[in-house]
């Protein structure tokens, strides 16, 4: 009580009344004076909208944001995002991820030294040895920085950028400095390249 810290050693389950955020672990620390939370081994976190495993986890109540270290995992109904470093932040759905950073859909694997990303907004923002795998339109990307915006379609490549588009018996490859992929008005998908193609 003097400290205003408490622990468990042995699971634990803590609810948030506030946003149905439902957090396990096997140790645990709570200190009220920061109002954060310390979570370690087969930490759990369920939010309506996905479920994060992680190691290590640091959730801060007044920021309702998570802070984790270690193998972590984060799914949903759209996405799974591997890495080993990152934080989340609950309200805003901004997240950044470090350290062997992926992102999977059904169609597509995009991976970077960090991935930033908003999920209410649909963008994505990726920095050094970007890849981008897509199953669907039979494509590889890669560069330098890359940016994505779900709701648009559409992505830009920048630095040493290489496209790998795959046929039937053939392979098309493009390199450029700048790969720049768009849905027009006729919604038709088409690609442009910028400087030393």
């Amino acid at each position: 009580l003097k400290n205003k810290i408490a622990k468990y050693h042995s699971w634990a389950y803590i609810t948030s009344t506030k946003n149905q955020n439902e957090l396990t672990s096997i140790k645990g620390a709570y200190n009220s004076s920061l109002k954060t939370l310390y979570f370690k081994d087969s930490v759990q976190l369920k939010h309506p909208n996905y479920t994060m495993n992680s190691d290590t986890l640091v959730y801060q109540t007044h920021k309702e944001t998570a802070y984790f270290s270690g193998p972590s995992k984060i799914s949903s109904k759209e996405s799974t995002i591997h890495c080993n470093q990152g934080w989340y932040d609950t309200r805003t759905e901004k997240a950044s991820f470090w350290n062997n950073a992926i992102i999977e859909t059904s169609n597509e694997t995009l991976s970077g030294d960090s991935i930033h990303y908003n999920r209410i907004k649909g963008e994505g923002k990726v920095f050094g040895n970007v890849v981008l795998i897509d199953t669907l339109k039979k494509f590889n990307i890669k560069g330098n920085y890359a940016y994505h915006n779900e709701i648009l379609d559409s992505s830009i490549v920048i630095g040493n950028s290489l496209l790998e588009q795959f046929y039937e018996k053939d392979t098309l490859f493009i390199i450029a400095n700048n790969l720049v992929s768009l849905i027009d008005s006729n919604n038709l998908h088409f690609l442009r390249a910028f400087n030393d193609v």
